[in-house]
């Protein structure tokens, strides 16, 4: 019997994994010729139409060879073949575009707060670090200002009595006075003379000059430890008050004149210390008398005194400094002695003003007020231990208005502390560093319609060196 020829076609159909791998559908294949047609069905699957993303491919299986062909455009397997059908996926579509964004969700509820840590331990204490060095010492403050008079203590008790004191030098309350009366005095000598030198320490008390050079006066001058300028220098006719004055006899607690032709005597007190010694001139002949006594009293501000005199012409209405000292050490202006020749006595509404180290310190509510005379020295004259008027050529003594052209007048500034110089008063007019004194010559709240005026002031002052 003829052997019949049986054409077996068996469609199989492989479709890729989940994977994308291809498995064939036919389990009569063999694994090489399935993975044969999987490689082939990878590089034809771009061939299929893109359709749709699932696309399959016809291939014949040589069935002796094994060989493997794909029918294109409607082909069919021979008999000698197998037919296979591959599902071959399509290619990517292309990307879509991203979606948009979506909204930010609510914020979650927040966390509870953790429970707080446990403090850690106390650590040491450190060590004390080494002390810094010292900062250089600050800048000395200004001094500051004079402060009030403190009260006069009380009287101590009276020492023991000390060993007899020897004959040279004297002991304090011994006085000397140098030289001492009667013209055969081998002392007095004809024309300007110089006293000797006097050494120690201790004070001068008073200086009397007989006769004084009449009406012109003249000049003492005193040289205390060894200074080539004299602290001390004024006419007679200022140191005793005495400017105009003739024929009258008239002293106090600190001057004395009696200026009667040439048997004028001029005489005044002063305490003017010395350290170490001191020596007195005389402008002109005459008898004199130095009286003075040694100690060892510490005079604070008083330690030296300074007696000037100035002669200034000041023009209506125009403060003028009559004493402008700057001795840039404390000190204390003790008096002031003023004779004044003016045009017109209106010329008193004028203020005296004292100022210390430049600040004002006094002001007088008119020219003669600071002499406690009032109404243009109506007063006349009269002699005080610490004020006075010892000049006026008031016209109208009888009248309640005086209306004087030419005034001598003084004021002693006096402290009141035991171991200064005085008596005791209104108290001194103390300095750190300057002290003027000045006058205006009238004032606007009168007229000034007045002429220039004349003042000759002596001033005493002291300083603490």
């Amino acid at each position: 019997m003829a052997q019949r020829k049986q054409t077996i076609k068996r469609k199989q159909t492989i479709k890729p994994s989940t994977r994308g791998k291809f498995v064939a559908r036919s389990r009569n294949v063999s694994i090489a010729v399935s993975m044969a047609l999987l490689a082939s069905a990878m590089l034809f699957g771009p061939l299929a139409t893109r359709a749709s993303a699932q696309q399959q491919v016809e291939a014949c299986v040589n069935k002796s060879t094994k060989d493997v062909r794909f029918l294109l455009n409607g082909g069919k397997c021979k008999k000698a073949e197998t037919e296979l059908t591959l599902d071959v996926p399509g290619p990517d579509g292309p990307s879509g575009p991203a979606g948009p964004i979506g909204a930010t969700g609510p914020a979650g509820p927040a966390g509870a707060t953790g429970p707080a840590g446990v403090a850690g331990a106390q650590g040491p204490s450190g060590a004390t670090g080494p002390a810094g060095p010292q900062g250089p010492a600050g800048a000395t403050g200004a001094t500051g200002p004079q402060g009030p008079q403190g009260l006069a203590g009380a009287t101590g008790a009276t020492g023991p009595q000390g060993p007899p004191g020897s004959a040279n030098p004297p002991g304090f309350g011994t006085y000397y006075v140098y030289p001492s009366g009667g013209t055969s005095n081998p002392n007095e000598v004809t024309g300007p003379t110089t006293s000797p030198t006097f050494t120690g320490q201790g004070e001068i008390d008073w200086i009397t000059v007989y006769p004084s050079g009449a009406a012109s006066g003249e000049t003492i001058s005193v040289y205390v430890d060894g200074e080539s300028s004299p602290s001390i220098s004024a006419n007679t006719l200022d140191l005793c008050n005495a400017r105009g004055v003739s024929g009258t006899l008239f002293g106090n607690a600190f001057h004395y004149q009696n200026a009667g032709g040439y048997t004028a005597t001029c005489g005044f007190f002063l305490t003017a210390p010395f350290k170490s010694s001191f020596y007195v001139t005389f402008s002109s002949t005459g008898w004199y008398d130095i009286g003075y006594h040694l100690n060892s009293i510490q005079w604070g501000n008083y330690q030296k005194l300074h007696i000037v005199t100035t002669t200034t012409t000041i023009p209506a209405c125009t403060e003028t400094a009559l004493l402008n000292v700057s001795p840039g050490v404390p000190g204390a202006l003790f008096k002031a002695y003023l004779y004044y020749q003016v045009a017109s006595p209106v010329a008193f509404e004028g203020s005296e003003r004292i100022y210390t180290d430049g600040n004002l310190d006094v002001v007088s509510s008119g020219g003669e007020d600071l002499y406690d005379c009032g109404y243009y020295f109506a007063c006349g004259t009269f002699i005080g231990d610490r004020i006075g008027v010892t000049y006026n050529n008031n016209s109208n003594p009888s009248g309640s208005i005086g209306n004087p052209t030419a005034v001598g007048v003084y004021r002693v500034f006096l402290p009141q502390t035991a171991g200064v110089p005085g008596i005791g008063g209104d108290g001194p007019i103390l300095f750190n560093n300057s002290v003027k004194f000045t006058w205006p010559n009238g004032s606007s709240r009168a007229t000034c319609n007045l002429g220039t005026a004349t003042v000759t002031g002596t001033f005493w002052y002291y300083t603490s060196s």
